[in-house]
């Protein structure tokens, strides 16, 4: 009996389904978040390499950007209903160039992904997502630039350039922005809005991310982004997926908006007259001199002239620029109120008042402000 019960249980055991771990599910891809490495051995996204090592490129890393969109385009399709916030973490190994860095990151910007988390070292900076701003924001205060662009050296110094592709207003050590910052932005923390980076070749890039964590301090929302080519489009605006159309538009789109209209020579015998008015805001002994500075970008006002007249041969007025010089005779900015010209062409206006962020003023033992105006005349 025991025998025929032992045989029984045995048959039981023996038919009865294996016991199976069991396995908990895969959890789901989180396509808004991107996890990039860069070393020597090259760029991988997540566990796939997708690039060999990079060197000093100045362009945006196709392969990593076609990574990304090809996200962003399935979270689009799962995900009708929402909106896309693409979210970056990049570790960068020490010792990688600059360049190369901004290129993965700037790839992640133009693929759609708007935070960032980059470490470098022991150094970390977070970059939140800029708002979707609908209404323009209003005009920082006098001193506070929304924007600033810098241009890293390898030899620890950099460019401050407020107007890409014009010449740097002043130039200090990399170590002495901190302390920059506050003087713009104060304690108040909301100065700063957008960060270009430009850099030598060769640059590491460990220091500008130390740079941009001490920008970042004087900044609560800032958004980073390689320099504009000023030699071609800038890799920053181009549209997701573009091709050739879209591109040759995005390209104008840059040059528009970095460098006003594309200027030609003005004539070399005009028969119209620009007229540059002493400046104001600065001690009588110095008046020449300052008026000498503006009057020495006046080849460029008079092409922003002939623009104008090509479309109205009548065309006359004035324009008033208040300029903020640094006590090395830079320009920090240019400032135009609605109410400071009678020129009747928007176009010319702009144009004549941004070729002044290129001046070179005598240096002051302080900070300058001082009102240039520019009395344009129609051929008789």
């Amino acid at each position: 009996m025991r025998a025929q019960l032992s045989l029984v249980l045995l048959f039981a055991l023996s038919s009865a389904p294996a016991c199976k771990k069991e396995v908990p599910p895969r959890p789901p891809d989180d396509l808004t978040l991107a996890r990039i490495v860069v070393n020597d051995t090259g760029v991988s996204f997540g566990a796939e390499p997708i690039a060999a090592p990079l060197d000093d490129k100045d362009d945006l890393l196709r392969p990593l950007l076609a990574k990304l969109e090809a996200r962003r385009r399935r979270f689009e399709d799962e995900h009708p209903n929402q909106r896309f916030a693409g979210r970056t973490e990049i570790e960068i190994a020490p010792g990688t160039p600059c360049r190369a860095a901004m290129s993965v990151i700037g790839s992640a910007r133009v693929a759609g992904n708007s935070s960032f988390t980059i470490r470098s070292g022991a150094v970390t900076l977070e970059v939140p997502a800029m708002p979707i701003i609908i209404e323009p924001p209003p005009s920082p205060p006098p001193g506070k630039p929304p924007h600033i662009l810098l241009g890293f050296h390898a030899d620890g110094s950099v460019d401050l350039t407020l107007t890409p592709c014009l010449a740097p207003f002043d130039t200090v050590p990399d170590a002495s922005l901190p302390a920059l910052v506050k003087e713009w932005c104060g304690d108040g923390g909301d100065c700063v809005r957008e960060t270009h980076i430009g850099c030598d070749a060769k640059t590491p890039f460990e220091p500008v991310l130390a740079a941009l964590a001490a920008v970042r301090q004087g900044s609560k929302q800032m958004l980073i982004a390689r320099a504009p080519d000023c030699e071609g489009p800038s890799a920053t605006v181009l549209p997701r997926g573009a091709d050739s159309a879209a591109r040759a538009e995005a390209e104008l789109n840059a040059r528009t908006r970095w460098h006003g209209p594309k200027l030609k020579p003005p004539e070399k015998h005009p028969r119209y007259v620009v007229k540059v008015q002493p400046v104001m805001g600065v001690d009588a002994p110095r008046v020449e001199a300052f008026t000498a500075a503006v009057r020495d970008r006046l080849d460029d006002v008079r092409s922003c002239y002939e623009l104008g007249l090509g479309e109205n041969p009548h065309l006359q007025g004035s324009v008033s620029v208040r300029i903020d010089i640094n006590k090395k005779g830079g320009v920090i900015r240019v400032r135009r109120g609605i109410d400071d010209y009678d020129m009747p062409d928007p176009l010319v206006a702009a144009c004549a008042a941004a070729t002044l962020t290129n001046a070179t003023f005598p240096a002051s033992d302080r900070r300058q402000a001082v009102t240039a105006a520019i009395l344009f005349s129609p051929p008789p």
